[in-house]
């Protein structure tokens, strides 16, 4: 499940395709400087499980109009209809809002330790 330490199979938060997004509003600004993607280990599921694990991830968060003017130096900002798959937004989105790339990693299946860390590139509370 997204934002669980239970990640037992059967017990874990999947896409349903090659791609997806997953949107976490939380209750106040923080400045996040790392997050972690966890996996189950790969010997315990399923062939096309593990195919479907997620290998390219990006972080992207949030920003209201006054946070994107006081970054006016950083790029790569996408407005919130970049994520939209119908054109409409919801409710809890501002137009004028933009989501910036916080993080991006690349996801080891092979890798030893189920659970990857990376770090922040950009200290901005959102």
């Amino acid at each position: 499940m997204a934002l669980e330490d239970n990640i037992g199979a059967g017990e874990c938060w999947e896409f349903t395709s090659a791609h997806g997004y997953l949107a976490v509003r939380l209750p106040e600004p923080i400045v996040i400087s790392q997050f972690s993607l966890d996996h189950v280990a790969p010997d315990i599921i399923s062939k096309m499980s593990a195919q479907q694990a997620p290998r390219d991830v990006i972080l992207w968060g949030l920003l209201d109009e006054a946070h994107v003017l006081a970054l006016h130096n950083v790029t790569g900002f996408r407005s919130p209809f970049y994520f939209s798959n119908t054109g409409l937004l919801p409710t809890a989105f501002n137009p004028t809002d933009k989501f910036v790339e916080l993080s991006s990693m690349k996801y080891n299946l092979g890798a030893l330790d189920f659970r990857q860390y990376k770090t922040t590139f950009l200290n901005v509370s959102i």
